[in-house]
């Protein structure tokens, strides 16, 4: 007997997702939230400042935020029952992402934009810099560390500026 599977067992990559499906969903559930939180101070700011850019991207990373842990939960509970007959899956299943990767990619970087245009707000030129930097790396996956960063910036931001809205 082996003890260690052949290299290419569909099998034990199929058991492998199983069991990480549900550390997936965990994962999910916290970056939808915060995600969530963080965009919809961003649409409340653009309205605040007449930033329609700033409000419509925040609307869109939202909705995609919400639509991408949908489809992580449903492609993964996918790919683990079906991945030892169909690998065609995981083809579909990738070139998805790269999609959905390009588009928020795209996002980050008008959302950068739009930061940097609310010349009034403490720490939005930085926060926006580092959501363009982000987005433009996050092809190449440094990207979600810069964007880790920028939502770091963020806080701080909304912090400082919850101070102004008391006033």
């Amino acid at each position: 007997k082996k003890l260690l599977p052949a290299v290419g067992d569909k099998t034990l990559v199929a058991q492998t997702i199983q069991t990480l499906t549900p550390l997936l969903i965990i994962n999910l559930l916290i970056f939808s939230t915060v995600t969530i939180l963080t965009f919809s101070s961003f649409i409340v700011i653009g309205k605040k400042y007449n930033n329609k850019l700033l409000s419509t991207a925040s609307w869109i990373l939202m909705c995609l935020t919400i639509i991408y842990g949908i489809y992580e939960i449903y492609t993964n509970s996918q790919l683990a029952a079906n991945f030892a007959l169909y690998s065609g899956y995981a083809i579909f299943f990738l070139v998805a992402r790269a999609i959905f990767l390009f588009s928020v990619s795209i996002l980050y970087i008008l959302l950068g934009t739009s930061l940097i245009q609310l010349k009034k707000i403490e720490l939005a030129k930085p926060a926006g810099i580092l959501f363009i930097v982000g987005g433009a790396t996050t092809i190449i996956l440094i990207g979600s560390f810069v964007i880790i960063i920028a939502l770091i910036t963020t806080a701080i931001m909304f912090s400082r500026l919850s101070k102004n809205f008391k006033n």
